[in-house]
């Protein structure tokens, strides 16, 4: 998508891009409307057939605190789970489902899809209907989830009759949404809130059934405009915008959300511009930054993944992203590492207020988390693999999921590159302060002290790592030892909290410090055939035995996690190679797309370009057209196996492509030092723009192409002394302390 582009008319630079059609995201049989042909040729609009047999492919709907897809029927809501359990045997934690209001669904008669649209630019989803008459009127639905007033969805039927000379009439449906099981509503009709409507108001009320255990009972409450009983009339020669609206509230931000939905509703329906508020906060959260690149597919491609990811996403709210986001139950919409890894980094370089909703959440439930790690007979903070409402674990399998304790070590990662970014003291104290320091107190208790003399060292036994294949043998799920990934992460996370603590001159906790620091350089990091040309880091010691059960195929990216995002500290380019190298051929190949993005990182900063693209392109076998949606698995038909669950809008593996663009062909690093870049071209890309890129107090803008690289201050720092480095290939090409205004150049012949 080309998006907007802010602070560079004073710098001197114009960009434009490509108006080449994204053909890998279209549909060939249907042509889309003239009117939508240039959105798509900049990649800023998705076109293609409505997808009738799996209706998950549609393009989705949400703002952080409400989620759908049209055609599905669904709503959900942040916040909102409810008990589920596996075989009756199994407690878990799910989201509840809400049916769909007859606002959302409603439908013309006897109307005909002509193709669906994804405006990524304004956060729209459209579809070009066709009559069964003579008429030349030109009709289109559009749905959107309100960006600025979150408990709105709306549905809104345009009619252009102006050509006609007659009166066209049409003719309304509505789907059937199915009860919920998971809420107990009563329908009620109120008068609406403003008496200058004479229509009244649907408004619809109940509590969950069966909350997670431990919870309190939340009420959810939905209300919405009635379908007109008479045909929509259209005058010749005029045009009609026709408006349905749905809102939805919760006794997690209301104190009676019945009458809250309703007054939201009253509002929505009084406003007159909701469409245009709508497109301007999008119009907002685009102009904060983003990634442009003159090639319309690789633009669309990127921007659809970043717009699926921030509707997910709302400051205020402060629920992790689930692997399937806020419009789907995937994996019942509870939380996993996949937010703290994979969706939050994605999000960090230029919203990093989003990317703290899921710490925030973290912060929020410290007590489960301390009670969690008491109940496991240690100490500090024992971050659960699933989590829900409460904070409390709620695998549906527990023996299978409870050994995966790398989790919290992935929030640290993300703590860590939270305070490189942003610098923020406040966050620091609050959030960052006391997470880390419960995060590493619970490695450290359950650490084994083995050797002697030299060879003494720290153990971590017993877990499963980021490749679930790793369950251990001969029996299952009983773990294996000394997992790279997940030690590695609990040595960053110590090193970090004492960090953490010398900085907020933390005199109560000098022991501890001492205790982090010996545990993080002493903790075994699995390493095979030193100092030879051979040597890499098999993925635990004793690998690959404890994958006998899964045939020795490993699931997913794992050891090679450690150049990124680990950022290892004594990874040599030669080792990092030798891991790729050594993983590549046991990837079982239908596991996440988060593999092929990882790889992609790993060989771009190997500077092995051609390696890295054609990771790249792997990775988008899990993007399906024309709508872009992520899946977890590259079958268009998902389903439930042993291997996963089958998740459509798989977010984790957007996190894990648009990770892949910025991290891997941007080379962005947060470290304490400084803001890294090292930029490499995609492939069928002449430049590349990484614009309003935040670095602690600043904001940036690198332009990259094949023959000069360009940094530009947009935001002057508070703090003119954080250090900018920017390189090319092997060699150091700029390295600079930027001042207010400073707008430096490199050219090709300086590397």
């Amino acid at each position: 998508m080309r998006v907007a582009i802010f602070g560079f008319a004073t710098l001197g630079l114009c960009l434009a891009a490509s108006t080449q059609i994204p053909q890998s995201l279209t549909h060939p049989p249907i042509f889309p409307p003239k009117d939508w042909q240039h959105g798509i040729s900049t990649g800023d609009i998705l076109f293609g057939p409505r997808p009738t047999k799996t209706p998950e492919l549609m393009p989705s709907l949400a703002n952080g605190y409400v989620g759908t897809i049209p055609g599905v029927d669904n709503v959900y809501l942040a916040g909102i789970y409810c008990k589920t359990s596996l075989a009756l045997i199994f407690p878990g934690s799910q989201r509840c489902r809400i049916p769909v209001p007859a606002a959302l669904s409603v439908s013309l008669k006897g109307a005909q899809s002509a193709g669906v649209a994804l405006d990524i630019r304004r956060g729209l989803v459209m579809e070009r209907l066709l009559l069964n008459t003579s008429s030349a009127a030109v009709i289109t639905q559009r749905w959107y989830a309100h960006r600025s007033r979150p408990s709105l969805l709306v549905s809104e039927i345009v009619v252009n009759n102006t050509v006609s000379d007659t009166v066209l009439s049409i003719s309304l449906d509505s789907a059937h949404s199915s009860p919920s099981s998971d809420i107990d509503f009563k329908e009620t009709t109120v008068p609406a809130a403003s008496d200058e409507h004479s229509q009244k108001f649907l408004v619809v009320s109940g509590a969950v059934k069966h909350p997670e255990d431990g919870d309190t009972v939340k009420v959810v409450a939905y209300a919405f405009t009635p379908l007109p009983t008479t045909p929509l009339q259209v005058p010749a020669r005029t045009s009609r915008i026709f408006t349905f609206i749905s809102s939805f509230r919760t006794t997690l931000d209301s104190v009676n959300p019945a009458a809250a939905a309703s007054d939201d509703l009253a509002r929505g329906v009084e406003s007159g511009a909701l469409l245009d508020e709508h497109v301007a906060a999008w119009s907002e959260m685009w102009s904060k930054g983003g990634v442009e690149v003159d090639n319309a597919t690789l633009g669309a491609a990127l921007n659809s993944s970043l717009y699926y990811m921030l509707s997910s996403v709302r400051e205020g709210m402060n629920w992790p992203v689930g692997p399937g986001g806020l419009p789907t139950n995937g994996y019942w919409g509870n939380g996993f590492w996949d937010n703290d890894m994979w969706a939050m980094p994605s999000l960090l370089p230029w919203w990093p207020e989003l990317s703290r909703v899921g710490v925030k959440y973290r912060v929020e439930r410290i007590p489960e988390a301390s009670m969690y790690a008491r109940k496991r007979k240690a100490k500090g903070l024992l971050l659960p693999w699933q989590t829900a409402s409460t904070g409390k674990e709620v695998d549906l399998v527990p023996f299978a999921n409870v050994l995966e304790n790398h989790v919290g070590g992935d929030v640290a990662l993300l703590l860590r590159n939270l305070w490189d970014a942003t610098h923020d003291a406040e966050y620091l104290a609050n959030e960052a302060a006391p997470l880390a320091y419960g995060i590493c107190d619970y490695y450290v208790s359950i650490a084994v002290q083995r050797g002697t003399g030299s060879e003494a060292h720290y153990s971590i036994e017993g877990v499963v790592p980021p490749d679930e294949y790793a369950i251990g043998f001969p029996i299952p799920y009983s773990g294996v030892n000394d997992a790279v990934f997940t030690n590695a992460g609990a040595s960053l996370a110590c090193s970090f909290a004492a960090s953490v603590a010398q900085l907020l001159n933390a005199t109560d906790r000098a022991a501890s410090i001492l205790r982090w620091t010996e545990f993080s350089e002493k903790v075994l990091i699995a390493t095979e055939n030193i100092g030879t040309e051979d040597e890499f880091h098999p993925e635990y010691r004793g690998y690959p035995h404890g994958n006998r059960w899964m045939g020795g195929k490993v699931k997913q990216a794992d050891a090679v996690l450690l150049g990124f995002p680990l950022d290892w500290r004594t990874l040599s380019a030669k080792v990092r190679r030798n891991d790729l190298l050594k993983y590549e051929p046991v990837y079982d190949p239908k596991g996440p797309a988060m593999t092929a993005s990882m790889h992609t990182v790993g060989w771009l900063e190997l500077n092995e370009t051609a390696r890295a693209d054609q990771w790249f392109q792997s990775s988008q076998g899990n993007m399906q057209p024309p709508f872009a949606v992520w899946t977890e698995s590259k079958e268009v038909l998902q389903h439930k196996s042993l291997r996963d669950e089958g998740c459509y809008n798989f977010l984790t593996g957007a996190g894990g492509f648009i990770q892949s663009v910025v991290y891997g062909y941007g080379g962005l690093r947060y470290r304490k030092e400084g803001l890294y870049f090292k930029p490499t071209l995609l492939e069928g890309a002449s430049w590349l723009t990484f614009r309003g890129v935040n670095f602690r107090s600043g904001k940036y803008t690198i332009f990259a192409s094949l023959s000069t690289s360009t940094i530009c201050v947009q935001k002057v720092p508070v703090f003119t002394n954080h250090m900018f480095i920017l390189t090319r290939g092997n060699k150091l090409q700029l390295r600079h302390y930027l001042d207010a205004g400073t707008k430096v150049h490199g050219q090709s012949d300086d590397y």
